[in-house]
């Protein structure tokens, strides 16, 4: 007879999820920006196991936003401050989705699994690295396009 406390995988390996504390990575967007919060936004969605439509509906959303990023970098005559505040706001776009679309699976690993990884260090690196790709990009854009090519 089976009870409801023995396990009905037996046999099988079985992988656990693994996820950040989602409502933290709205400092990574904060500070990090658009390419941060989309790169750890998606190791979080590939850690979570999250569905392949889920997935591809991420990438299109991410692709959207950083080529409007690029647009309004080489087509807007704004300020380097200006171009930051667009990134961040774009960043707190992406948050925003990312959460709605991880907060379930997020909820349910919390249940079954319990546990979270840090974001200090991966966070620290991710931010870094878009900051370093994000500055690269826009002074990229801005001296060989110019900042009323697109008028």
């Amino acid at each position: 007879m089976h009870s409801l406390y023995t396990s009905s995988l037996t046999g099988k390996k079985v992988s656990k999820t693994k996820s950040f504390i989602i409502h933290n990575l709205v400092i990574v967007a904060v500070i990090g920006g658009l390419l941060a919060i989309t790169i750890v936004g998606f190791i979080n969605a590939k850690a979570l196991k999250l569905e392949k439509h889920y997935i591809r509906l991420l990438i299109v959303i991410s692709i959207i936003l950083n080529t409007a990023t690029i647009i309004c970098y080489a087509c807007l005559p704004l300020s380097a401050e200006m171009d930051v505040l667009i990134n961040r706001l774009l960043a707190g776009v992406s948050y925003f989705i990312f959460f709605i679309i991880l907060k379930r699976p997020y909820k349910e690993h919390l249940v079954f699994v319990g546990g979270t990884q840090s974001l200090y260090w991966s966070g620290i690196i991710y931010c870094l690295l878009s900051i370093f790709i994000d500055g690269f990009l826009r002074e990229g854009v801005l001296a060989y396009e110019g900042r009323n090519s697109c008028a």
